[in-house]
């Protein structure tokens, strides 16, 4: 795992039970531009979650808060690349367009979401 530097974008876009946080609601625990309060105490949900650029799986200049997405893979869908779009401008930018032909020349299929809902 990486620094997420002053990316807080997964603590938008995650659900978090222990905090009774839903889908694309901000975290309570969240303080813009810093990251979780009590990073190092944050809940099992947060600490587990897959996002691709903390596990180094993406460049440096793509971070998710400069992105405007964030990219993961689940264990049991190893085959899923689930995007979450959390700029509305995303899908015009040419990083993305080719982050995405890449995993789909990989034969990932590709699910989409944007601030609640689902596209395929």
């Amino acid at each position: 795992m990486i620094e997420c530097g002053k990316c807080t974008e997964c603590c938008k876009v995650l659900k978090v039970p222990e905090r009774k946080k839903g889908l694309w609601e901000d975290c309570p625990g969240r303080i813009d531009k810093k990251g979780c309060f009590d990073y190092i105490g944050r809940p099992r949900s947060c600490r587990e979650y897959a996002c691709l650029y903390a596990m180094k799986k993406m460049p440096t200049e793509l971070r998710p808060d400069n992105l405007g997405a964030i990219l993961t893979i689940f264990a049991h869908t190893p085959d899923l690349l689930v995007v979450h779009a959390t700029k509305p401008w995303v899908w015009t930018t040419l990083p993305l367009r080719q982050l995405l032909g890449q995993f789909r020349k990989e034969n990932f299929r590709v699910k989409i979401t944007t601030t609640g809902t689902r596209k395929t």
